[in-house]
């Protein structure tokens, strides 16, 4: 019984080594509310590990904003949080960060946890690119802002 849970264990550390390997930068748009500025934007993998193992996402902005995989789950949180449950938000599952990008974000509205199907997350490449596109339409409305 012990040999087999090592084993176990074994394979689920060489598993999320594996998949720590392919960790790549991640941007998130589209949350509403309250946290919505908590929530939205880019964030790059770190040398830092959750407390399972797997890679910690900081957010540019606002490093003091982490992704952090916690019981279960993905959870955008602040410093303050750091290993618990409580977040902005979160994501379900046992899987790699970049593979959520087809499953619904839970956005707390500062009363409860509600799902936001529109909120969209991109990896890599697209993400380097949807965050350009995203500065680029900031400045071009601040340029009109100053305009006016």
């Amino acid at each position: 019984m012990v040999l087999f849970f090592f084993l176990q264990a074994a394979e689920h550390a060489a598993a999320v080594a594996a998949d720590n390997s392919r960790a790549e930068a991640i941007f998130i748009n589209g949350a509403i509310g309250l946290n919505a500025f908590n929530i939205n934007g880019m964030y790059d993998p770190t040398g830092e590990k959750t407390l399972d193992g797997r890679v910690l996402y900081k957010k540019r902005s606002v490093p003091a904003i982490w992704i952090a995989h916690v019981v279960g789950g993905w959870r955008v949180q602040s410093e303050s949080s750091k290993g618990s449950l409580g977040s902005f938000a979160f994501f379900h599952g046992e899987c790699t960060l970049e593979a959520c990008k087809e499953k619904v974000l839970t956005v707390y509205d500062g009363k409860a946890y509600m799902e936001q199907a529109h909120v969209k997350m991109a990896t890599g490449a697209e993400a380097e690119a949807q965050a350009s596109d995203m500065s680029s339409v900031g400045q071009n409305m601040l340029h009109a802002l100053r305009s006016c």
